[in-house]
């Protein structure tokens, strides 16, 4: 039971650093006028892995497509971290941008998964461009893990995705806002609502049901869309609740139907994706 604890741990710590490091992405954006570069800096200890050893002190410019990939957490317990630098601070600290042929020499491709080398799999994203990585590569591992630890493990999961309630409700209403102005531009954002109750997916899987992912979501484009169609705010400002204290679901045609409600979660991959009638 303990090393199940510790695992569930280990789990749930890495997915906050996930959102940590997109909240300082959308923070280095949001001053990158005045502070263009970043710079890779790693814990500095014997724990760093080799190859994150070699981003150490990388500088390039925020808009340079090494931190598509590269953006720290680059895997399970990784420390590394990244700082906004303006053109003052390279000269004051002796540095200077990295040249495309250090960046080649560092970044290598693995022979034997042929994915980026020094990044663990499914890690291979920005967390503030597309944090919601680290959420995929959590559901499938949430459906892949024995029943026994799945019960324990998404209530938990399940808990630390409500705290991020308040960010929602706050992002559906500034583009409920925006749509009023008709001034919404979909922004690519995918809200992570939670994860598919530990029975329900036994339920599924039992009866041979296609679920790869327990993984629920809504994207800044369908809240836009649903508004526009004639769904109410408070049913999409609610709606992580909603699905949060259901407890009664049907499965039918792909869908997890949730009683007494309007809603449904279409089963499909990546992630499964809230779908909501035409409730004027």
């Amino acid at each position: 039971m303990l090393a199940r604890k510790n695992n569930i741990q280990v789990i749930y710590q890495n997915n906050k650093n996930t959102a940590r490091a997109a909240g300082r992405w959308q923070q280095q954006e949001r001053l990158k006028q005045r502070r263009p570069y970043l710079m890779y800096l790693t814990a500095g200890d014997l724990r760093v892995r080799p190859e994150h050893g070699a981003w150490h002190k990388i500088v390039l410019h925020i808009d340079h497509e090494f931190w598509f990939s590269h953006y720290p957490p680059n895997g399970w317990g990784c420390r590394c971290r990244v700082v906004s630098l303006n053109s003052r601070d390279i000269k004051r600290l002796n540095l200077k941008v990295t040249d495309q042929d250090k960046l080649i020499d560092v970044v290598t491709v693995d022979e034997k998964t042929g994915g980026l080398a020094g990044i663990d799999l499914g890690w291979d994203y920005n967390p503030g461009k597309a944090w919601l990585g680290s959420d995929i590569v959590l559901g499938k591992s949430l459906v892949e893990m024995p029943a026994n630890i799945r019960d324990i493990a998404i209530p938990e999961f399940n808990k630390a995705v409500l705290k991020s309630k308040p960010h929602y409700i706050n992002a559906v209403n500034e583009i409920a806002a925006k749509v009023a102005l008709d001034k919404f531009k979909d922004d690519q954002k995918v809200f992570t609502l939670g994860y598919i109750a530990s029975e329900e997916i036994t339920k599924l899987l039992n009866k041979a049901k296609p679920i790869l992912n327990s993984l629920i979501t809504i994207s800044s484009a369908e809240i836009a869309s649903l508004l526009k169609s004639g769904v109410r705010l408070e049913v999409l400002t609610l709606l992580m609740t909603t699905l949060h204290d259901a407890n009664l679901y049907k499965y039918r045609n792909g869908m997890l139907e949730i009683t007494d409600t309007d809603i449904k979660v279409k089963i499909s991959e990546p992630f499964n994706i809230v779908l909501i009638s035409n409730t004027r």
